[in-house]
């Protein structure tokens, strides 16, 4: 008799049996040591868990520091703004860098998100579409935040 307790394992009587695409299935004895070995042998369900809460934890990160320079806040977590003497703080609009920089972090947290969009969906191109975007926006970024902020 089958049964699946968990994705990618099938339970026979008294062996488990590993289903991994294109691998033949690899049956071990059904103990707590077989089945981690199925679930790292297994990249499928193993990976994707760890992947995806990669991807939630920088999406988190990324909202919350947008939230933070929505508030108005959060001017030293800008990287040279922070150890930029007063003078050179005169020069930048801090509004006005504040909601670039908001922009970015929110526009950062959707490239992620397009890739864990990607990483479920098993699908390439998205996961490298987002990546891909996220370095062309972190450019854009810097740039923004070196001209358009300045007074």
């Amino acid at each position: 008799m089958l049964t699946s307790l968990l994705p990618g394992i099938v339970f026979q009587t008294g062996r488990c049996v590993s289903v991994c695409p294109g691998l033949s299935p690899i049956l071990r004895k059904c103990s707590a040591d077989g089945i981690l070995r199925s679930l790292f042998y297994n990249k499928g369900v193993f990976a994707l868990v760890a992947a995806c809460i990669i991807q939630g934890i920088m999406i988190l990160l990324f909202v919350s520091l947008g939230i933070i320079f929505a508030k108005g806040k959060g001017q030293n977590l800008i990287a040279g703004y922070n150890v930029a003497s007063e003078k050179e703080r005169a020069k930048y609009d801090e509004k006005k860098l504040l909601r670039i920089v908001r922009n970015g972090m929110f526009a950062f947290a959707a490239c992620v998100a397009i890739s864990m969009i990607g990483t479920l969906a098993n699908s390439k191109f998205l996961m490298n579409t987002g990546y891909l975007l996220l370095f062309i926006i972190a450019i854009v970024l810097v740039v923004r935040a070196n001209t358009a902020a300045k007074k």
